[in-house]
């Protein structure tokens, strides 16, 4: 594995988790304000860019697309392992109340949200929220991983078409 690949990554998924344990240990609920959390994307943004560039310069001659998504995407994966441990770690050994925290947080959301744009049909939906649906275990997790790698690649993808030349 590439050095720049690895370094970034690290850097990206240690920066994330540190950032959101910032807000974890001011209060959970600010962790889990979506502000906050689609936030700390900019970190992983930030070293995929970096990554690449150092790819770039590195390459002589061209640098097409697929030599520019190799890094992007290595950096994404990597961050998103270190995260994803911290989520697991977080939800089940350090704080096991943040599912529930969760569960309030997004039955407030909804109703706020069924409120403002008349949606009654939704007062059924925002009741069956239960604990059970959002717990953050071994195959949850996994799976979770497994989807955000789709939109890491959409982002990795983008990174490159920017970067390649």
């Amino acid at each position: 594995m590439n050095n720049n690949i690895l370094k970034f990554g690290l850097l990206a998924g240690i920066g994330a988790s540190a950032y959101l344990f910032l807000f974890y240990a001011a209060d959970p609920k600010l962790m889990l304000s979506p502000w906050v959390t689609w936030s700390s994307m900019i970190i992983y943004v930030a070293a995929m860019v970096k990554a690449t560039l150092l790819e770039r310069e590195a390459a002589e001659g061209d640098f097409f697309f697929r030599e520019a998504v190799r890094p992007a995407f290595g950096v994404y994966v990597i961050a998103q392992v270190i995260y994803t441990l911290f989520n697991y770690v977080l939800y089940n050994y350090v704080n096991t109340d943040l599912v529930e925290i969760q569960r309030e947080l997004m039955i407030t959301q909804a109703q706020d949200f069924a409120q403002k744009f008349g949606r009654a049909d939704l007062e059924e939906q925002i009741t069956n929220i239960s604990v059970e649906d959002l717990q953050v275990n071994f195959k949850n997790s996994f799976l979770g991983f497994m989807w955000s790698l789709i939109g890491g690649f959409v982002l990795s993808s983008l990174i490159a078409l920017g970067i390649k030349r």
